[in-house]
């Protein structure tokens, strides 16, 4: 279950998740009570597990699914739903070692879907889904510490906000980011 959203500390007319060491877990269900309150949003949430589900149903192993942005706030109109999504590492390599799909066709398929990062039709400047991609091994793995950067990478970019500055100049930049301010939400498979 989510908790309750907070006032973020930047701006009193905008509630976000409470910031948190790890995701807030959820179910896609849960996302879609807390968060598919107008018909935009309802958009959002389809086009994004449409995508989710035709990867799974193309043998792709998401383990998971963080969603973040605007998406996940009371902004009452998101520009879109930005999610990471986490791929189950140990199962891409055990869908060729099975011998069930040779690896050639296993990485075509993973490539596939990360080269699309926006929905069918959408354009860096106009789109509603924005997926990202990682992937997930366990510690004892050898692969682990890499993917574990990449996941923390991702959960650092994520609890920051960007707050515009008042005194862009060419010396001050036009926002700054603060870290740890605010949480995302983790849909596992």
């Amino acid at each position: 279950m989510l908790p309750e959203m907070v006032i973020s500390q930047f701006d009193s007319t905008l509630r976000v998740l409470p910031f948190a060491k790890s995701p807030h877990r959820a179910t896609w269900e849960e996302l879609e009570a807390t968060f598919g309150d107008t018909a935009e949003r309802k958009t959002m949430l389809y086009l994004a597990r449409s995508r989710l589900e035709a990867m799974i149903a193309d043998s792709v192993p998401v383990a998971a699914a963080w969603v973040n942005g605007s998406f996940v706030t009371s902004k009452q109109s998101p520009s879109d739903i930005d999610l990471v999504v986490i791929l189950n590492g140990p199962q891409v390599a055990q869908m060729w070692q099975s011998g069930l799909i040779p690896h050639d066709e296993v990485m075509k398929r993973i490539r596939h879907y990360e080269e699309q990062r926006y929905e069918p039709g959408g354009t860096a400047t106009q789109h509603l889904t924005d997926f990202h991609y990682a992937r997930w091994f366990p510690k004892d793995h050898g692969l682990h510490a890499s993917s574990y950067g990449e996941l923390e990478y991702w959960s650092s970019c994520w609890s920051r906000v960007k707050v515009e500055s008042d005194a862009h100049t060419e010396e001050v930049p036009d926002f700054t980011r603060y870290a740890d301010c605010k949480g995302f939400v983790e849909v596992r498979w």
